[in-house]
């Protein structure tokens, strides 16, 4: 699978599952080749201007893989720490 490939099925991936509030969106990260696919980071803007002390936490997997099946799994948070560790 190619970096465009994988772009656009993350990008796809995105658009599907919209944030929770208008006013952010998600915004695609770089890929990088992870085992067996592509990784994101999840990561999003804001839409429009808002005050800091209104603004919304958000929780949940720290980015997701798009498999060479053209599938997408969201990673966890143990298994991005995991393969974050140099080796040695």
């Amino acid at each position: 699978m190619t970096d465009e490939e994988a772009n656009a099925i993350a990008t796809r991936h995105l658009v599907q599952n919209p944030l929770p509030h208008a006013a952010y969106r998600w915004r695609l990260t770089v890929g990088r080749e992870f085992g067996d696919g592509w990784y994101f980071d999840y990561a999003f803007e804001l839409v429009r201007s808002i005050p800091e002390h209104e603004l919304e936490q958000f929780g949940g997997a720290p980015g997701f893989v798009v498999l060479l099946d053209g599938t997408v799994r969201n990673v966890s948070w143990s298994e991005h720490s995991a393969r974050r560790k140099p080796n040695g």
